[in-house]
C-alpha cells in the first residue's frame, strides 16, 4: 500500500481515533492500538485510552515492500492477550477485543500458526479481516478469517467508510448486550 492509499488510511485512521475520543461510552470503554506490517511488524501505537488521545498527532504510516502479516497478527493477540491480563490483574472487566487485520497484498511470511491461534480465540478475540485492493490475496484471507465472519473486499469503498463502520461495530460490543450479531451483520453489508 502506498501513495494515494496509504495517505487516506492514515487520515481514516485519525479520523477513527478522533471519532472515538469524541463519543463518551468509548472514551471510557475503548482502548485502541495499531500494529503495522509494511516491512517489518511493529507496534506503531500502544493501547492508548482515547481520554488521552491527541487529536493533532497523525501516525505516519510508511510502505516498505514485505508484508509480514502473520507476525503482525501474533503481535496484536500477543497485545491483546496482555491487555487483557492487565485487566484481570487490576479486577476490571474487559470487552471482547477487536483485532482489524488489513492488507493489499499477500503475506510474505507464516501466517498460519498465527491463523491457528485465531481460530482457537474465535469466541473470545471479534476478527474483521480487509482486504483492500485486486492484489489481496482472499484465499489466504479466508483461512485467515473467522468462518462466520468472511473477509471483507474494500473495492469502491473508502477507508473513512470502514473506520466508521468499525466504530458503529466496536460501540455496539461495548454496549450492556455486547451484540456479536449485530456488529457482524452490520460488517457484511459493507462488503455488499
Amino acid at each position: 500500500m502506498e501513495g494515494e492509499a496509504i495517505y487516506e488510511l492514515q487520515e481514516a485512521l485519525h479520523a477513527f481515533f478522533t471519532e472515538m475520543a469524541d463519543d463518551p461510552v468509548c472514551q471510557l470503554s475503548v482502548e485502541p492500538a495499531v500494529i503495522t506490517c509494511g516491512g517489518t511488524a511493529q507496534l506503531a501505537r500502544p493501547f492508548t485510552s482515547l481520554l488521552d488521545f491527541d487529536k493533532n498527532s497523525l501516525l505516519l504510516l510508511e510502505a516498505d515492500g514485505a508484508t509480514p502479516l502473520g507476525a503482525a497478527l501474533d503481535l496484536a493477540i500477543d497485545q491483546v492477550l496482555e491487555r487483557r491480563r492487565d485487566y484481570r490483574r487490576c479486577g476490571l472487566q474487559a470487552y471482547r477485543p477487536v483485532i482489524v487485520a488489513m492488507t493489499d497484498g499477500q503475506p510474505t511470511d507464516s501466517w498460519e500458526r498465527a491463523a491457528a491461534r485465531l481460530r482457537a480465540l474465535k469466541d473470545h478475540v471479534f476478527l474483521i479481516v480487509v482486504a483492500t485492493g485486486p492484489s489481496a490475496n482472499m484465499a489466504i484471507l479466508n483461512e485467515i478469517a473467522q468462518p462466520e465472519r468472511p473477509p471483507l473486499l474494500l473495492s469502491g469503498i473508502s477507508f473513512q467508510s470502514l473506520f466508521r463502520l468499525v466504530s458503529d461495530s466496536l460501540r455496539s460490543l461495548t454496549t450492556s448486550s455486547g451484540d456479536v450479531r449485530a456488529a457482524t451483520l452490520a460488517l457484511q453489508e459493507l462488503s455488499r
